[in-house]
């Protein structure tokens, strides 16, 4: 998988890790963009706070997977144009991979509850965008593919703020080809299968 991002988009940067929990952090609001997206093995600390935790979205990996990750830039996505895509974060995917196996993209909000359904389309548009970039240059063929919509701050369940009811998920589904789940914990159990926190009934 790392060699066909790579030759799309040959800037790319990785990372991997196999830690029993990983949380992705969207820095970029509370820093005035001094720092992005991160990806830690250990709970960040908010930067302007350092006594509270960072708000983030926890991979729990209990059985130490290998993982990769690709952190998204922000000239990372092109318009035919030469002008920059709109993207979610990054997306993460088992380091032993075939077409049998998942890739998560991560779309981070860190924004008060009360926001959440301001963001609601646009958090969908942006993966819809960028998985359907991976498919159009062939980097995703026939893996399971997940779309996961984060917003850290909200503490309780809001699925049913962003995916309206079964239908609409299933709809997602059937027109591109995503497992579209807000919520704002996945635990990993192997190379194809995720499991999902404060999931809706769907």
């Amino acid at each position: 998988m790392r060699n066909k991002i790579l030759a799309v988009y040959p800037n790319s940067e990785f990372g991997t890790t196999s830690a029993p929990q990983i949380y992705v952090a969207d820095f970029s609001k509370r820093t005035n963009k001094a720092r992005g997206v991160e990806i830690h093995e250990i709970m960040p600390k908010d930067p302007n706070c350092d006594t509270t935790d960072m708000d983030c979205c926890v991979l729990l990996n209990g059985n130490n997977l290998q993982i990769d990750y690709n952190v998204f830039k922000d000239n990372q996505f092109k318009k035919e144009e030469d002008e920059d895509m709109k993207h979610g974060e990054c997306c993460l995917f088992p380091n032993t991979n075939d077409d049998k196996t998942w890739i998560l993209f991560i779309e981070i909000k860190d924004c008060k509850g009360s926001r959440i359904f301001k963001y609601k389309q646009d958090v969908k548009d942006k993966l819809i965008l960028n998985i359907g970039e991976f498919r159009k240059h062939g980097i995703i063929t026939h893996q399971n593919v997940y779309g996961v919509v984060e917003f850290p701050r909200k503490k309780t369940a809001f699925n049913e703020m962003i995916v309206s009811d079964p239908i609409e998920y299933k709809k997602i589904y059937k027109e591109y080809g995503i497992h579209f789940v807000p919520v704002n914990e996945v635990s990993i159990k192997d190379e194809s299968f995720l499991e999902f926190y404060k999931k809706a009934n769907l």
